[in-house]
């Protein structure tokens, strides 16, 4: 499951530019295109397709990745946008643990612009979290901050939280091992404490296992702009990354 709450261009007038809680308004750019590439890329190599909720109003309008006060400032119309936004990834959630149950995964499709070209990888924990050792990572109250605490308990290699996290088999070394940088990975385990790291966000905390209701496992991915983005040619991460695995994806 994949949702892109950030990547809308759409700005009707009738809707009023969110000022409630000093909003940030900054579009994710080429985040939809981004899911879609990631969509078609599936469908190829699986025949399968994975569920896609993105959000078409712009983000000065809506932020579906907040709670609704602070997402839709009060506009009823923001409001029901942004309830339907969250009710496709309830949807999507609930059709996809009902046939895969454990293996369903949820990931929240971001775009930053920090400086550092890599891709950030938030599982809910804080840079200063990431600064401790893999033996603490491991102690049972950061597995309960992490967005992948059933994964932790529901993997086939019996792989720990931190190997998970910042392993030779963790989502972000796959990336590093495919030359696309990201944090934290085996070759960069800890963003730093001033690198302005996105952990993630409301959606990451209420729609994967962080929720004590849920048990699908997720991560916010906030995408660099260079070489993953940034236009056409080159924003094909995940079409690389995928037509290089076995299409037993599905």
């Amino acid at each position: 499951m994949i949702s892109v709450p950030h990547g809308g261009n759409i700005a009707p007038s009738f809707i009023p530019d969110r000022k409630c809680n000093n909003p940030t308004t900054v579009t994710d750019a080429n985040t939809i295109d981004l899911a879609m590439k990631m969509d078609s890329i599936f469908k190829v190599k699986t025949d399968c397709s994975p569920h896609v909720i993105y959000c078409r109003l712009r983000r000065t309008k809506l932020d579906a990745n907040r709670n609704i006060s602070d997402g839709a400032c009060g506009n009823s119309v923001a409001f029901t946008a942004w309830q339907e936004f969250h009710h496709f990834i309830d949807t999507a959630r609930l059709v996809i643990q009902q046939k895969y149950a454990n293996k369903a995964f949820y990931f929240d499709l971001h775009g930053h612009g920090n400086p550092n070209q890599r891709i950030e990888l938030g599982y809910l924990l804080r840079a200063n979290e990431l600064e401790l050792s893999d033996e603490t990572l491991n102690q049972s109250q950061y597995i309960a901050s992490s967005s992948i605490q059933n994964l932790v308990k529901n993997n086939f290699s019996k792989l720990s939280h931190a190997q998970l996290l910042r392993g030779q088999h963790a989502f972000g070394s796959m990336l590093e091992k495919r030359f696309y940088p990201a944090v934290p990975s085996q070759n960069d385990p800890r963003p730093g404490l001033t690198s302005g790291y996105f952990s993630g966000g409301y959606n990451t905390a209420n729609h994967t296992c962080y929720n004590p209701n849920l048990d699908i496992n997720g991560v916010q991915v906030e995408c660099n702009f260079s070489n993953v983005r940034d236009n056409e040619k080159t924003g094909s991460l995940l079409q690389k990354l995928l037509l290089s695995q076995s299409s037993n994806i599905c």
